[in-house]
């Protein structure tokens, strides 16, 4: 279980800093945003449907 602990650590500090420095390469910018948003939103429900499994 720490595992995934310090992997959405780093998750977590890499989307902080590619966020901060989006002024420097606008255009690869609103083109991650548009592929992450879908992704992030898929794993949060895959991950909520797994924990509800458990009820």
């Amino acid at each position: 279980m720490l595992a995934i602990y310090k992997i959405c650590l780093v998750l977590m500090v890499s989307l902080t800093l590619f966020y901060v420095f989006q002024g420097y390469y606008m255009d690869f910018l609103m083109f991650s945003s548009n592929i992450l948003a879908p992704i992030i939103a898929g794993v949060a429900a895959i991950v909520s449907g797994l924990s509800l499994q458990k009820y």
